[in-house]
């Protein structure tokens, strides 16, 4: 047992010796994994962004004015998430550190060796890292908007993006202030944690009143929006499918009401990490806000009655970097496993989690695909290279390739690593808004290119950044 009472309310515990220690140690591994997930995530992140800004800056230098690629770059969507996973990275780094940095001399955590000071670091930390769920409302708002009412990346990026960052992080850096500057930052129950505890000069509901506004009416209102926003868009999905259904809509329009309701399913599962992640914080808040001024015998009679509910926050709290990922990884991973079924898991989560190519068997080797419309195009083509090239065939699984002018359909490819094209407009991965749009106008699938065949093209100079696109058949 910890030693007897003193003026603190939080110098008194109940809890056992083996119960503190698994306390604090509990959301380490968590913490842990999160860090590790959300640093992959801002590395995906950012290579995404470097690439489409290449990108960009080519195509401004060979057309003038071209804003249609810029409408579908999926820049908000990869911005938020890489703001919201360096944001998980600080607090997940704050979270491991509660249970060592609170006041020694009032703590009853048994590990503590901090003072006032670090337990002030510690709320001012959590309060400044209050984003990284506030941006789960905001992505629900991107998801709304880009699936219900075709608003353009381009659009959100110029005239609604700004607002969002500079009231979210200005907000929490505000308020993370103010907190600092009225010395209103302390241990506060059920533990271990550090944010607005009564002083002689803000007490009852005062303290109570800041609480709400520093966290609590933004809690209320994410809960709010993610669960009317979500109901809205699948609502919306559904209807619109049940209308396609009933219309006998073309495998296109099937095609792009499916790639809605994957994004819609996407923006669910975003709401299912916030869930999962800060719903036990915000019960705690809740049940223990009227225990503040109590007795220390009456807190720590209610530290042991919340002890499995504090276990379960403990561990949960610093998931949301690796709840993120395994959302954005997931619809990667499933279409990766629908075309490599030869391959092992392992292999395929690697390739999705390190942006690794599987048709590429060194990071100096490119395969351009070409098709040809009969067979003196093929001869032509292989006389006309000297030598300087290598030429790996592909042959469709089911037989010979078609060249009588009867439709063929060309599907995995008898190279055991090369990245086919999607065979059909339901194959593709999408996961924003933008995306649908992208895939489903002016592209051409795979089986469209009747009466053809494919060569892969090994030039040993240039290195591959990403995956064929059906715009590079075209082209």
């Amino acid at each position: 047992m910890s030693s007897s009472p003193s003026m603190s309310p939080l110098s008194l515990s109940y809890l056992s010796d083996t119960q503190e220690k698994a306390l604090a140690l509990l959301p380490i591994p968590s913490v842990l994994l999160s860090i590790i997930s959300s640093m992959l995530l801002i590395r995906i992140q950012i290579r995404a962004l470097r690439r489409r800004h290449a990108e960009h800056k080519v195509i401004r230098a060979r057309r003038k004015r071209r804003r249609d690629n810029d409408s579908n770059s999926s820049g908000p969507f990869r911005r938020i998430l890489l703001i919201m996973s360096v944001y998980d990275v600080i607090n997940s780094i704050n979270v491991a550190w509660c249970a060592f940095l609170v006041p020694a001399d009032t703590s009853p955590r048994l590990w503590a060796f901090g003072n006032d000071k670090t337990c002030t670091a510690i709320a001012f930390i959590y309060q400044a890292c209050f984003p990284s769920f506030i941006y789960c409302g905001i992505l629900s708002f991107y998801f709304l908007l880009g699936i219900r009412f075709d608003i353009s990346d381009e659009y959100i990026a110029r005239n609604l993006e700004p607002y969002a960052h500079t009231v979210t992080i200005g907000f929490t850096l505000i308020t993370a202030c103010v907190g600092a500057a009225l010395n209103l930052y302390g241990e506060v129950h059920p533990g271990p944690a550090c944010w607005l505890v009564p002083t002689d000069r803000c007490n009852g509901a005062c303290i109570f009143l800041l609480e709400w506004i520093f966290g609590g009416i933004n809690f209320i209102m994410v809960w709010l929006f993610l669960f009317i926003n979500n109901v809205y868009l699948f609502y919306y999905v559904a209807k619109t499918v049940r209308k396609s259904q009933q219309n006998g809509s073309s495998m296109s329009m099937e095609a792009q009401d499916k790639r809605k309701l994957d994004v819609a399913i996407q923006a669910f599962l975003y709401v299912a990490v916030f869930v999962m992640t800060f719903m036990w914080t915000f019960v705690l808040r809740v049940i223990g806000s009227d225990h503040s001024n109590d007795d220390p015998e009456s807190v720590a009679q209610e530290d042991l009655r919340l002890y499995p509910l504090i276990m379960v926050k403990a561990f949960f709290l610093p998931l949301m970097g690796y709840g993120n990922l395994l959302v954005y990884c997931r619809p990667r991973y499933i279409q990766k496993r629908r075309r490599y079924r030869s391959l092992s898991r392992w292999t395929i989560l690697k390739s999705v989690l390190l942006e690794e190519v599987l048709y590429r068997r060194s990071s100096n080797v490119v395969r351009l695909q070409r098709s040809f419309s009969s067979d003196d195009d093929l001869q032509a083509f292989e006389s006309s290279n000297d030598g300087g090239m290598s030429i790996e065939w592909e042959y469709d699984e089911s037989g010979p390739i078609d060249h009588s002018g009867n439709s063929t359909d060309l599907h995995k490819t008898g190279l055991p690593a090369e990245e086919s094209q999607k065979s059909n407009l339901g194959d593709t991965d999408v996961e924003t808004p933008s995306q649908i749009a992208t895939e489903s106008v002016g592209s051409t699938s795979i089986a469209d290119l009747d009466n053809s065949c494919r060569a892969e093209v090994a030039l040993p100079t240039m290195p591959v950044e990403k995956e064929s696109s059906p715009e590079d058949v075209k082209s």
